[in-house]
């Protein structure tokens, strides 16, 4: 959809082969940043808890995402006519460069990082949840005598 909208100005002037870089260029660009949304998105609608390392890994996806699109945007709006646009873009080109390595750099760091066991509950909460059950089991019993209870009397009474 955004390939007709990829044209910087003095589009029209450059060869056919960079057009086309350009129109990829654009459109890789927003499909990242399109996949990390959809990707976060849908794991907060599904309720999903992402461990460490997903996260880190969408971390370093979404950054390079938006680094890589707005050097995309600001190509568009530099234009190609002239020596100082070339420099520019080249400039742009080393900044997209620069975030990939910056990304890299991040999940290399957080890789070797040792991840610590994932603990579901705390503790604390381990606790409250065996107090919890605890409480509930004994209600239920002592529901369940009542309910016996009132069986046996009702039997009684239908017996004279």
């Amino acid at each position: 959809m955004i390939w007709p909208f990829a044209k910087p100005p003095g589009f029209a002037k450059i060869d056919d082969l960079s057009q086309i870089q350009v129109r990829v260029d654009v459109a890789t660009s927003v499909l990242r940043i399109v996949f990390f949304v959809a990707l976060a998105g849908c794991s907060q609608f599904l309720s999903l808890s992402w461990r460490d390392r997903e996260l880190q890994i969408g971390t370093g996806l979404g950054f390079f995402a938006f680094i890589s699109l707005s050097a995309t945007m600001w190509k568009m709006n530099v234009g190609t006519a002239t020596l100082e646009a070339l420099n520019t873009y080249h400039k742009l080109d080393q900044m997209q460069v620069g975030g990939y390595i910056a990304a890299m750099v991040y999940w290399i760091y957080c890789f070797a990082q040792e991840v610590p066991e994932r603990r579901e509950f705390t503790p604390k909460m381990e606790n409250l949840l065996i107090s919890m059950a605890y409480v509930t089991r004994t209600t239920r019993i002592s529901m369940m005598d009542e309910k016996s209870r009132k069986k046996d009397e009702k039997r009684k009474k239908e017996r004279v």
